[in-house]
């Protein structure tokens, strides 16, 4: 059974993108992109993901807002992958206290480990 990835990215090219490289790596299937945290919480349930990559700044808040809004029964079931700009150690230690990982843009190479690493629960 493959992986189930959602993609939550404000750049709907980059989303775009992201969501076509992933739907081709062997084991894993990219069920879908959005570009807000509202809609990243509401197609996490209903797309049946198991892991989120979900960029720092989204349009209505922020990675953080989506990990709040999932709640920790959700989050406990779900690997969140933060995809960011940012290279800042406070920022990671804080994403990675959260259960989530840290990923800089634009490593593809890390993206993609951090991913097949993301075993659904």
């Amino acid at each position: 059974m493959p992986t189930r990835i959602l993609i939550a990215e404000d750049n709907a090219d980059l989303a775009q993108s992201l969501h076509y490289v992933l739907g081709f790596e062997p084991g894993l299937e990219a069920v879908g992109y959005v570009t807000t945290a509202r809609e990243a919480v509401a197609a996490v349930g209903s797309l049946r993901a198991d892991v989120l990559v979900c960029d720092l700044q989204l349009r209505d808040g922020t990675a953080f807002d989506v990990l709040d809004r999932l709640g920790a029964d959700a989050a406990s079931k779900l690997r969140v992958i933060v995809h960011t700009g940012y290279r800042d150690p406070a920022l990671q230690s804080e994403v990675e206290r959260r259960g989530a990982a840290y990923v800089v843009k634009p490593d593809l190479d890390r993206l993609l480990q951090a991913v097949h690493a993301a075993k659904p629960l």
